[in-house]
């Protein structure tokens, strides 16, 4: 069954609980941390490693001992002999990171919520998602309808992984948003949002999965790990 954990990094900030945290993921997480240029993208960075950590722990796999692989667009996932290569995706946005780990391929979105020009709308959202937000009663109501969309629409394309080459207008979001329409033709995935903190929009994608499939949640505490 694929899993979905979340947590708030916010504890990172502890340069003595971050430095133990860094030593305790693997050097593929670390070399990941270390390119980012400012301090807040390596908590985010990190704090996705160690989500990761947890759950591959859950699935009885070392991340400090796996070997990463990638497929031939550059999304990674862990191939194992003795069972199906198992498939993740990250995500950091502000206080949080995200992810999505299970046997089939995933992915997994957080924004923060906030003020934007829904004029990007026109530029990445079908026409159906557009009518979706400008029927939208309150600017509120139109910004949360956006973001909504946004995160379900990365967690498929990342679930896709085929990168840049689907185009974020080439399939819409159905009204209940609960499915998607490519080429008039539904894909076969699960979409589901997790309402967390009501400042952010969570969303996941399992694809080959029936619509409404379970995706458990859980709700982490970084502070709370162990640390060796």
């Amino acid at each position: 069954m694929p899993a979905v954990y979340i947590g708030n990094i916010q504890s990172l900030k502890n340069e003595e609980l971050f430095h133990k945290a860094y030593d305790s993921v693997s050097e593929y997480r670390q070399q990941k941390v270390c390119k980012m240029k400012h301090q807040e993208d390596k908590r985010r960075s990190l704090g996705a490693g160690l989500l990761l950590q947890k759950a591959l722990s859950d699935f009885g796999i070392d991340e400090k001992t796996t070997a990463f692989e990638t497929n031939s667009n550059g999304k990674p996932y862990i191939s194992c002999s003795d069972k199906e290569a198992v498939q993740f995706n990250l995500s950091h946005s502000g206080d949080y990171a995200m992810c999505i780990i299970g046997d089939s391929p995933v992915g997994c979105d957080v924004e923060r919520v906030r003020k934007i020009d829904l004029k990007l709308a026109e530029r990445f959202f079908a026409q159906s998602e557009k009518e979706m937000i400008s029927n939208q009663p309150t600017e509120d109501d139109k910004i949360n309808t956006f973001f909504r969309l946004w995160t379900l629409k990365e967690s498929y394309v990342k679930a896709e992984g085929q990168g840049l080459s689907i185009g974020l207008n080439s399939f819409a979001v159905q009204p209940d948003f609960n499915k998607i329409l490519r080429d008039n033709v539904e894909v076969v995935c699960s979409l589901c949002e997790f309402d967390i903190d009501k400042a952010y929009r969570f969303s996941a994608c399992v694809l080959n999965s029936e619509k409404g499939s379970q995706i458990k949640c859980r709700v982490v505490y970084i502070e709370d790990f162990h640390y060796i």
